[in-house]
């Protein structure tokens, strides 16, 4: 043993094979994946010009498990009117928030949401409310192009 060498607990080199070898099992990788991971086709234009159309996202299943989801964040979502339809969407407003869409500006709690990120300006009167009050388990989700999607305002 050389003395200049920093000594290690013994049981931090078997603890680390053995993970080592745990990860290379055949089959390991893809059950985790497939538990901590989703493929989605992203398909149509509302989330332009962020994600094009026929792009693939690799959608983490555990995120949320460790952290609340947070206002900007781009979630998949599902119309409970057409449960095999998801929706890839960028949240806007969190639980308990009062939303205001006028003049195709987005207003929480009656303050301008900065976004960047927002495609178009739909000023054009729509068949939806244009006010929403959140519950404590409520998002609210929009597509970055306001004019071409299918989101909270429908759903």
């Amino acid at each position: 043993m050389n003395p200049s060498e920093p000594q290690r607990a013994p049981s931090e080199g078997y603890f680390r094979r053995l993970l080592d070898s745990l990860v290379h099992l055949p089959g390991v990788y893809q059950v985790t994946s497939l538990l901590s991971a989703v493929r989605f086709v992203v398909e149509g234009e509302s989330m332009q010009p962020c994600l094009a159309s026929r792009e693939y996202l690799l959608v983490s299943r555990l995120s949320y498990r460790f952290s609340l989801p947070s206002r900007g964040d781009i979630v998949v979502v599902r119309d409970h009117s057409s449960p095999p339809v998801h929706y890839i969407k960028r949240i806007v407003a969190l639980p308990g928030e009062h939303v205001r869409m006028e003049k195709g500006e987005v207003l929480i709690d009656g303050r301008p949401l900065e976004e960047p990120y927002a495609q178009g300006s739909d000023n054009a009167p729509t068949p939806f409310p244009n006010q929403w009050l959140l519950d404590n388990k409520q998002y609210f989700v929009l597509g970055d192009n306001r004019q071409d999607s299918r989101d909270s305002r429908s759903f």
